[in-house]
């Protein structure tokens, strides 16, 4: 088979690209959305530990006004949904929203980490899923608990991989259930009974505060370096003397 006959054979078939927006368009979406769960820990002077779940109410609303208000909206702009936990000392954070609104996140996230009086003092990222199809939360919104942590210093018995996965399944399943029960709107009373009647979705404490101490888990900061750190690599031709007459395979 020659060059222009196969050119034909191909010439009707979707690009990946193509593909993809189909199936955005099909579910409402302009643009590829991601899902990241953050586990961290809380300042110990920050006392009123609803505001951090307000804090990104507020910053949520006010990027969809944002958005809404533009003459140009943002073609790659995804609204956020998702939770965040709020225990004692830790919180355990679910956003679905656009790698843009997550960068945001992130930046945020580190910029109340290097301030001492911020609410945040560590923080790790426990899974990113990147072209997620399904939205698991109706709205994005807040839950506080008052459990207090029964053992600082322990260390489970499973392994790094068994507690992640364990978490990240129990709170894609607490997803799931909000979203049976919304019903286009969310009611407040679910959010604040939610686990009372299913505790089953909400994660361990103690797994939570062994993993914001784990180091092979990656740090907001460490992930964003990757966006904002030239990629330099050094080649062995970069090395060696004289320099290669031939740089290209079709020269």
């Amino acid at each position: 088979m020659n060059d222009t006959e196969r050119d034909y054979l191909h010439k009707d078939l979707p690009s990946l690209l193509n593909m993809l927006e189909s199936k955005n368009n099909a579910t409402g979406r302009r643009t590829i959305m991601h899902r990241i769960i953050i586990v961290g820990r809380l300042n110990k002077n920050f006392e009123d530990k609803k505001k951090i779940g307000e804090h990104y109410e507020i910053m949520f609303r006010n990027q969809q006004q944002q958005q809404n208000n533009q003459k140009n909206p943002n073609f790659f702009y995804e609204k956020a949904t998702g939770i965040i936990i709020i225990y004692p000392s830790l919180f355990v954070h679910v956003i679905e929203s656009s790698s843009e609104t997550i960068k945001d996140i992130l930046k945020d996230m580190r910029k109340m980490m290097d301030d001492p009086e911020g609410m945040v003092t560590d923080a790790r990222i426990l899974n990113m899923a990147h072209e997620v199809h399904i939205r698991m939360f109706p709205v994005y919104t807040f839950k506080l608990m008052n459990l207090s942590l029964e053992h600082d210093s322990s260390e489970p018995s499973e392994s790094l991989e068994t507690l992640v996965n364990d978490m990240v399944i129990k709170l894609l399943r607490m997803g799931k259930y909000l979203n049976d029960q919304s019903k286009g709107q969310l009611k407040k009373e679910i959010i604040e009974n939610l686990h009372e009647h299913h505790p089953e979705f909400f994660p361990n404490q103690n797994h939570a505060n062994y993993l914001v101490k784990n180091q092979e888990l990656m740090s907001p900061n460490e992930y964003l370096s990757f966006y904002e750190k030239p990629l330099n690599i050094i080649i062995d031709s970069d090395l060696t003397w004289p320099a290669p007459s031939r740089m290209f395979p079709f020269n």
